[in-house]
């Protein structure tokens, strides 16, 4: 899987690249929040109240951060389970006609022993 120009991505190792690029994201947002405490600092808005407002920013965030990641790993859980009920249906068509001849070699055995 091609995410990226550079790189090919195995199907475990895209969740890792995606909370690479959130964590970079995240980095520009950084210093734009930076920007914007200054700019409230100059409209006279009192450090109590910025505190505040980014300290529940934080945690909405964190938050948001947290819903994402469970949905990226619930998705990959789902298609795990797809695959191995898939291949359970596969291997219950499978097994009755391997048993019958398991059974049918087992009697020829026992007939041949007597």
């Amino acid at each position: 899987m091609f995410l990226d120009k550079e790189k090919s991505l195995c199907k475990k190792c895209v969740p890792e690249y995606i909370e690479e690029n959130i964590k970079k994201q995240k980095k520009g947002k950084d210093s734009e929040e930076d920007g914007q405490v200054e700019d409230a600092r100059m409209a006279g808005i009192k450090t109590m109240a910025i505190n505040a407002y980014q300290t529940e920013q934080t945690q909405i965030s964190r938050s948001v951060d947290h819903i994402s990641k469970f949905n990226r790993e619930l998705r990959y859980m789902q298609e795990g389970i797809t695959e191995s009920d898939e291949e359970s249906t596969k291997f219950l068509r499978e097994l009755p006609p391997l048993m019958s001849a398991l059974f049918e070699k087992l009697q020829e055995a026992v007939v041949r022993c007597e």
